[in-house]
């Protein structure tokens, strides 16, 4: 994502949209992948369930031409 836009290839239809976004949790840490890797931060999902796992949100990839996903507001 750069400025807000994005790329993506996907077959025409109508699409189940997924949103999902992560940060770290502060001030935790687990082990890293390996004992000879530094420790990593914990980090938590914060947009809802209704946006990804849960989600209702649809758009429709037309087969000829551009297309523009709609902006989709998110609430708590």
């Amino acid at each position: 994502i750069v400025d807000g836009k994005y790329e993506l290839e996907t077959e025409a239809g109508a699409m189940k949209v997924e949103i999902t976004a992560s940060r770290p949790v502060p001030g935790k840490m687990e082990p890293g992948p390996s004992p000879d890797e530094p420790a990593v931060p914990v980090m938590e999902m914060y947009i809802p369930r209704k946006y990804n796992s849960q989600t209702t949100l649809t758009a429709t990839v037309d087969p000829e031409g551009e297309n523009t996903i709609p902006t989709f507001e998110l609430t708590p």
